[in-house]
């Protein structure tokens, strides 16, 4: 997500590190990911055998995620969005025995990025791949995604958007590392609630050369973030995407919560 914020704009990105932005009202967007993310975790766990520590089910451990999330407001009730939760969980769960785990064996869930990266100091990335299948002598690696209303006319744009995805690439490379073994696929598995209920999976084709070609372009992006992270570089200046400041596919429907700060302190996008 940082990455993606410095892709979107550089001083986005770095006033995200310093500043509070303004505030925001509670969506249940995020919140509802959480649970449908815990839920299936907890099914992947009990069918590989995995910590036993929770004896709850897939859909409790969600909706009890989704309560503890939950904030009072007027645009969505607890219990609706409990309702869409469980709706959520479960299209998911049939996925993933339909079409996924079938032939595979899982390997790792909600697994954590195992090593410490030196540039990093004591701080650990916040690097978390939902699900690692090995199918064969391969590893696949998946993540969910779930989204409360999508309508039909965008799925194939959210679908396209996926085919370079920062995240699944990150994954499939560190993963490859981690486990010593080549990632033959990297997917999403998407369920979105409304208006219709729907799950499928976003595949991304994974080569070698294409990860190599990755890593290569991902080292040159993370030096000029590490360099801009603290202050200023000359090596590297700073440099602001005025076309995302009003983008409203960028934040969720609105401009850019730095929106006119950001303006007063960089200057006017109008002179640019």
């Amino acid at each position: 997500s940082s990455v993606k914020q410095w892709l979107t704009c550089p001083e986005f990105w770095r006033l995200s590190k310093a500043w509070e932005p303004r505030a925001a009202g509670w969506t249940p967007h995020q919140s509802a990911g959480t649970a449908i993310h815990a839920g299936v975790a907890q099914h992947l766990r009990e069918l590989a055998g995995m910590d036993q520590s929770c004896q709850e089910s897939p859909l409790v451990v969600a909706q009890q995620v989704m309560a503890r999330e939950y904030q009072e407001q007027e645009t969505w009730g607890l219990d609706g969005l409990q309702e869409l939760v469980a709706k959520g969980v479960k299209r998911l769960i049939r996925l993933l025995e339909d079409d996924i785990l079938p032939s595979a064996t899982i390997v790792a869930v909600e697994y954590p990025d195992p090593v410490q990266d030196p540039r990093l100091g004591t701080q650990r990335l916040h690097r978390v791949v939902d699900c690692i299948l090995a199918r064969g002598d391969r590893l696949e690696v998946w993540d969910w995604k779930s989204k409360i209303r999508l309508d039909e006319a965008y799925l194939g744009e959210t679908t396209r958007a996926v085919l370079h995805s920062w995240q699944l690439l990150d994954y499939s490379w560190h993963a490859g590392q981690w486990f010593n073994q080549r990632v033959s696929t990297a997917a999403h598995g998407l369920v979105v609630l409304g208006p219709k209920l729907l799950a499928q999976v976003i595949p991304v084709t994974i080569t070698q050369e294409r990860l190599i070609q990755w890593h290569k372009d991902a080292e040159r992006i993370w030096e000029i973030m590490w360099s801009q992270a603290d202050r200023y570089s000359e090596a590297w200046p700073n440099w602001h995407n005025w076309e995302a400041c009003s983008d409203r596919h960028l934040h969720y429907g609105k401009e850019c919560q730095f929106v006119p700060l950001c303006h007063q302190i960089c200057g006017n996008e109008t002179l640019a």
